[in-house]
């Protein structure tokens, strides 16, 4: 389903800009803006991807992504939204529609569009019941949504 994984490879600016960025100036590339914004995430991951040989390094930002993009939004499947669908059923499908999503095979393994899975998930904490709490895990995806894009600037 996903070739990504059949040939992996950096994809644009996840090779260009943030492993080159991350291999030339190690940490200190995360205090570097690209196009205005921080990509704080992005970065990290890649500086993580530094201390492996570049064969296995493709498949750590691969792994990355598509495990942020699972916890976005497997975060609507609880039961924080059975206001919005109550039906798990429905909430599951939901959930599997957007994998399906044209384009997809792209985004899930490209560090430079995991923004829009951290926005997704600050989206969906918007909108769960207004009875619980903001967790911990929470607060975390919103702090890294913050520091990796502008998107968070409309709410």
């Amino acid at each position: 389903m996903f070739p990504k994984w059949q040939s992996p490879s950096m994809w644009a600016e996840d090779g260009e800009n943030f492993f080159h960025f991350a291999d030339t100036n190690g940490l200190r590339s995360l205090a570097i803006p690209i196009q205005g914004s921080m990509h704080v995430v992005p970065r990290l991951v890649m500086y993580i991807a530094t201390f492996f040989p570049i064969e296995k390094a493709v498949y750590f930002p691969l792994t990355v992504s598509a495990l942020v993009f699972t916890c976005a939004i497997s975060k609507f499947i609880s039961n924080d939204y059975s206001h919005l669908f109550p039906s798990r059923f429905a909430r599951l499908f939901f959930v599997l529609a957007l994998f399906a999503i044209p384009g997809q095979n792209e985004s899930l393994g490209n560090l430079g569009n995991i923004h829009w899975y951290l926005t997704l998930f600050c989206v969906f904490t918007l909108v769960k019941r207004v009875n619980k709490p903001f967790t911990l895990f929470e607060f975390f995806f919103w702090v890294f949504s913050v520091g990796s894009c502008g998107e968070l600037i409309v709410f």
